[in-house]
C-alpha cells in the first residue's frame, strides 16, 4: 500500500479510537514518506494516545528538523516537548525559532506561556548564546541565597518579557 493510503488509514483507525491500529498503519506510512509533516503529525498524535509520549516527541523533533519551514509542526513539536518532554529544550528552541522567524505569533505566544510557567533553574536560565549560564559545578558551588537570588531575578525578567511579547501580539 503506497502512504497516501496508509494515512487515510491510520486516521480512520484513530477517528474509531483505535491508536494501537493506527500506530502500525502510519508506522508503515511514515516509513515511506519520513519527511511528510502531515504523516508525521499523526503518527506522533498515535504514539501519543498510546502513552509513548517519548517516541512521539523524537518523533516531532525529527519531522521538525526535516521541515525547517513548517511552522505549524515545529510550534505542535515544541507544545509537546514542553508538556510532555524537557521544558528546557523547548525554552531553547522557541527562543531559537523566535530569533529565525520573529513573526511566528504561535511561537511567541508558546514562548511567553513557557516564561510564564516556567520555574528558572540552571538547565532555563541562559545566556545570549542560548547556553545555560551557570554550570552544575557553579550552580552546586553557589551559596543558597545567590541561587535564589539568580532565580527570581530569571523569573521577573521572564514574567517582564512574556508580558511584553503577549502586548506586541495582541
Amino acid at each position: 500500500a503506497d502512504a497516501l493510503r496508509l494515512r487515510l488509514l491510520g486516521e480512520a483507525y484513530l477517528a474509531v479510537g483505535a491508536p494501537d491500529k493506527a500506530v502500525d498503519a502510519l508506522a508503515r506510512a511514515f516509513e515511506r514518506q519520513p519527511t511528510n509533516s502531515a504523516i508525521g503529525r499523526l503518527y506522533a498524535d498515535a504514539l501519543l494516545a498510546m502513552g509513548d509520549s517519548r517516541k512521539a516527541l523524537t518523533l516531532l523533533g525529527d519531522a521538525a528538523a526535516a521541515n525547517p519551514t513548517d511552522a505549524e509542526l515545529i510550534n505542535e513539536w515544541l507544545t509537546a516537548e514542553a508538556r510532555l518532554g524537557d521544558r528546557g529544550r523547548a525554552l531553547i528552541e522557541r527562543r531559537r525559532r523566535l530569533r529565525q522567524a520573529p513573526d511566528d505569533l504561535s511561537n511567541m505566544r508558546g514562548l511567553a506561556t513557557l516564561l510564564l510557567e516556567l520555574s528558572p533553574d540552571p538547565t532555563t536560565i541562559l545566556d545570549d548564546q542560548l547556553r545555560p549560564r551557570f554550570s552544575v559545578g557553579q550552580w552546586e558551588a553557589m551559596q543558597v541565597a545567590n541561587r535564589e537570588d539568580a532565580i527570581k531575578r530569571a523569573r521577573d525578567a521572564n514574567v517582564a518579557e512574556a508580558k511584553l511579547m503577549l502586548e506586541a501580539i495582541r
